[in-house]
């Protein structure tokens, strides 16, 4: 009798599991916690990331400050001037980088949430920001190529925790890696999805349409790329 209802709670589980909503809920739930999980290592060095002067935000690495300077420098003075003034005596221009940008309009958003919200603290937070909106778009890419989410799950999470991804997504690196790689995973995930969507059966003119509209999102999204990391 005892094997009975354990054979019966069994199948009942198992019916349970198999229903392709409940799936998919235990995927999202999952893919939440390698989130949380890999933004919580990442934020774990965020109160060692300040002036102890200023008590204002810093980066952890040298290029993410001049990056930050350049965000200053067009919050303070509504843009860049043609020259960097650090760089005298030689007129030495700047370089001209998404991040910055990215940053401010980082800084903009957090504003309409908490008013007290710094630029510098935008700053060092970008890197988590972008590595969860990377992570995502690595999770769709992997389940699109292998149709396949057990694998896309332990994909992310192999991810998430690879010692030389954490470090450039980590607090405070605010370098243009983390945003590149989101736009690398949008590019081939955009990609992949074309090539899906034009084997399907159709006339020539919606193949066309198609053809154009996804040709068009994969540039935007290599040329997002390229911004990137020039």
């Amino acid at each position: 009798m005892e094997k009975e209802e354990l054979k019966r709670n069994f199948e009942a589980i198992k019916k349970f599991f198999s229903q392709k909503k409940i799936q998919t809920i235990v995927i999202v739930l999952i893919l939440i916690a390698i989130l949380f999980l890999g933004s919580w290592i990442r934020l774990q060095n965020l109160p060692l990331l300040k002036d102890q002067t200023t008590g204002k935000h810093i980066p952890l690495a040298l290029d993410p400050f001049y990056f930050l300077r350049i965000a200053e420098t067009i919050v303070e003075q509504g843009g860049l001037p043609p020259y960097d003034p650090m760089r005298k005596p030689f007129e030495v221009g700047w370089s001209h980088e998404i991040l910055p940008k990215v940053v401010i309009l980082l800084h903009k958003i957090g504003k309409i949430f908490d008013n007290d919200m710094t630029l510098q603290y935008a700053d060092v937070i970008y890197p988590v920001i972008f590595f969860i909106l990377g992570l995502i778009a690595f999770f769709f890419l992997i389940l699109s190529l292998t149709n396949s989410k057990t694998t896309a799950l332990l994909s992310s999470l192999f991810l998430a925790t690879t010692p030389t991804y954490l470090y450039r997504t980590m607090a405070g690196f605010a370098d243009h890696e983390a945003i590149g790689m989101f736009a690398f995973f949008l590019t081939l995930l955009c990609y992949s999805l074309s090539l899906k969507f034009l084997e399907k059966e159709e006339s020539n003119k919606k193949k066309i349409g198609k053809a154009i509209l996804l040709g068009g999102l994969v540039g935007f999204f290599g040329e997002e790329l390229l911004i990137s990391f020039s």
